[in-house]
């Protein structure tokens, strides 16, 4: 499955041309598989990335087919579905749902750091979202961000999620001072938000 979406990116007259499209036309997200694990692989290795995630660093020499096949397992079961995202064919990160129960799922999404600063995580997100509440008939979405990772916080804000709570973090990797900050957002509010699905 693709989802191309309908969002774009502000664009800086300065780039070339290339750069300037609009990220709907040359961005969206697929079924995860296995061309994606080499990409996976090596993105997910990079520090940054797991700074703000729950990706483990150092990143196993074989976490990326570990995760493909737990991602199919869960698939399968119903409990999970991960998407690749794909720039102009090139895989970029990692968008979809985790822990679905009874209509309810948690929304995750990473960038690989080159493709930082493009808008692709707001757009892969918003169509992560369309896929949820159209085809998995999901109800309701949360998602957890640090609270010093603006950029995340600002995306799930901008898909119309509402911020409902923070919690401690509890993991050694991130500062102990910096909470998690949740965000929620059910069908009618997505759908009042961003056009999106009604029924």
């Amino acid at each position: 499955m693709v989802w191309t979406g309908y969002r774009t990116h502000t664009v800086n007259p300065d780039e070339d041309e290339e750069a300037r499209r609009p990220i709907a036309e040359s961005c969206g997200i697929y079924r995860l598989h296995e061309r994606h694990v080499d990409a996976l692989q090596v993105l997910a290795s990079d520090a940054a990335v797991a700074a703000t995630t729950r990706i483990p660093h150092p990143y196993p020499a074989d976490g990326a087919r570990v995760f493909f096949e737990l991602m199919q397992r869960e698939r399968e079961a119903g409990t999970a579905h991960v998407f690749a995202i794909e720039e102009d064919g090139r895989f970029v990160g990692l968008c979809g749902f985790h822990g679905i129960v009874a209509g309810r799922a948690e929304l995750g999404f990473w960038v690989g750091r080159p493709f930082w600063g493009r808008g692709i995580g707001a757009h892969a997100a918003a169509a992560a979202l369309r896929v949820g509440f159209d085809y998995l008939r999901l109800e309701q979405v949360w998602a957890e961000a640090l609270a010093d990772n603006v950029g995340s916080r600002r995306i799930l804000e901008r898909l119309g999620m509402r911020r409902t709570g923070e919690r401690a973090h509890g993991s050694e990797r991130w500062p102990a001072a910096v909470p998690l900050v949740r965000y929620e957002i059910d069908r009618a509010g997505f759908a009042g938000a961003t056009n999106g699905p009604s029924g």
